[in-house]
């Protein structure tokens, strides 16, 4: 795993949206990263990789105390966070480094309906 702070690639945007910049334990492989980025760009690899990320941490228990004293992991919190940015990705609300634009899709509008010629009775 590779992560440069100086963001010379997708990738490492990639990776920093994510969260995943610990290259002692990565989240992900730099070809699975790799792989989505060329398959459907980088907004759709984000979303679609923070989605995997969260059904992947979703398997994990969402709180783990293991002694009196309190000790808690709490996946839940990253599971959410990570779904949100899939959703943001995909309704245009993140920019993305490439300068890729994902118009945002709103079912069921319909813009200028003539109705010059509908009937009136």
């Amino acid at each position: 795993m590779s992560f440069d702070p100086s963001l010379p690639s997708l990738r490492d945007h990639l990776r920093l949206a994510l969260g995943d910049t610990d290259s002692v334990s990565p989240l992900l492989a730099d070809e699975t990263i790799d792989a989505k980025l060329a398959a459907v760009g980088y907004l759709e690899a984000l979303a679609q990789l923070a989605e995997a990320l969260a059904v992947e941490a979703a398997q994990d228990p969402s709180r783990y105390a293991e002694d009196s004293s309190g000790m808690n992991i709490q996946w839940g919190e990253r599971v959410a966070a990570w779904r949100q940015l899939a959703l943001d990705a995909r309704a245009g609300r993140i920019a993305s480094p490439s300068g890729e634009v994902v118009p945002p899709v709103v079912a069921g509008q319909l813009d200028g309906i003539d109705k010059r010629d509908f009937r009136s009775d």
